[in-house]
């Protein structure tokens, strides 16, 4: 979890004041884009990264010992809900550089509460991995209310302009998370999952970098 979140944390801590700058002008277009553009390369260098860790999930529980080796769902659950453990924190940065702390402070305890509730229903009947799912389902929850209050209430169209990508990076979860649980997958298919994953960032790399659209981005908010 530590090595998927390294990269987004240098990225949110760059953009924080740039949405703090961005957002006191009376024009929010280049707040709005911020926020897509901290959304989005957050998201492409999450996911490869996600991917690569559940579809090795056996073979890295089983570094810990044969002991662990059974635990490798409870690995991929808890790697899904640190994706979006990161993704949340990524849109939770556009309520801090907007001063939203109190709304922030809001959906914190709403995510509190679903994990209290999911743990509580989850743990007696599947121990470790109760746990796993409470936490992916309440990191789930959490996220998702999180964008739809980005998007109605700070920056329009920052969230639904990535919603191809994300409807992708489900289908692509969904499908490793399978695998891996059924024990069905061989390698070229692994290989397949990762390397779709990676289309995410070509194509980042391609529209962000190619149209200078990092310079406008930064360059408006300086």
């Amino acid at each position: 979890r530590a090595v998927i979140a390294f990269v987004p944390g240098i990225i949110s801590s760059v953009m924080l004041p740039v949405l703090s700058d961005t957002h006191r002008l009376a024009d929010k277009t280049d707040f709005t884009r911020t926020v897509s553009f901290n959304l989005c390369a957050t998201w492409v260098v999450c996911l490869p990264l996600t991917i690569t860790v559940i579809c090795l999930g056996k073979p890295l529980a089983a570094l810990f010992g044969k002991e662990f080796s059974a635990s490798a769902p409870v690995m991929v659950m808890l790697m899904a809900a640190s994706f979006l453990m990161i993704v949340n924190g990524t849109v939770g940065t556009a309520l801090a550089g907007s001063g939203r702390m109190w709304s922030g402070t809001a959906l914190n305890l709403g995510w509190a509460a679903a994990l209290i509730t999911g743990a509580y229903i989850l743990i007696p009947s599947m121990g470790a991995l109760g746990l796993a799912t409470a936490y992916l389902l309440a990191y789930l929850l959490h996220t998702v209310w999180t964008m739809v209050y980005v998007e109605m209430k700070i920056a329009p169209s920052s969230v639904s302009s990535q919603l191809k990508l994300m409807l992708f990076s489900a289908a692509l979860l969904a499908v490793s998370m399978q695998s891996s649980f059924s024990g069905s997958g061989t390698y070229a298919g692994s290989a397949a999952v990762l390397a779709l994953s990676v289309f995410p960032a070509i194509w980042f790399v391609r529209h962000y970098v190619r149209k200078k659209t990092v310079n406008r981005v930064v360059g408006g908010a300086l």
